[in-house]
């Protein structure tokens, strides 16, 4: 049977989710910029002079972007999975109703709603989890790479 007081609370919880995800991008967005400033100016002594130039911050550049963002790559297939395994649930739900030999009672009908209305919420929190886990890798290193490059 549906619950709609559970519901309302998973739907406000997403909610809260997605809003956080947006705080921390804005923050990742302001460690970014602290970031590309200060490793400008260390690429820029670097063509100064080449041999006295700071090779450990330069060779950690790449590495950490393709590490970053193939993590937040694979966090959000896994998520993606999970609301996809909803849409298809739904559809397999009310294929199955469409192939039974009688109509369906109103019974059914009130039943098929209100698991359609669950996988939906289900789908919904999927969806606002998928931001959080692609965000959260990608915030973790320009963040510590903010803090890390503004002691020096």
């Amino acid at each position: 049977m549906f619950d709609t007081p559970a519901s309302w609370r998973r739907l406000v919880a997403s909610g809260l989710v997605m809003m956080r995800t947006g705080l921390r991008a804005i923050e990742a967005a302001g460690a970014a910029g602290e970031v590309v400033a200060a490793r400008s100016m260390i690429l820029g002594s670097a063509l100064r002079a080449p041999l006295s130039a700071d090779h450990e911050e330069l060779a950690q550049m790449l590495p950490e972007k393709m590490d970053a963002l193939s993590r937040a790559g694979a966090a959000t297939f896994a998520t993606l999975l999970s609301a996809h395994a909803s849409w298809t649930e739904q559809v397999r739900q009310i294929g199955a109703l469409a192939l039974r030999a009688d109509p369906p009672t109103p019974g059914r009908m009130i039943d098929l709603g209100g698991r359609m209305a669950s996988l939906a919420i289900g789908s919904f929190e999927a969806q606002a989890r998928m931001g959080a886990v692609a965000l959260e890798p990608v915030h973790r290193r320009v963040v510590s790479n903010a803090n890390r490059l503004r002691k020096r």
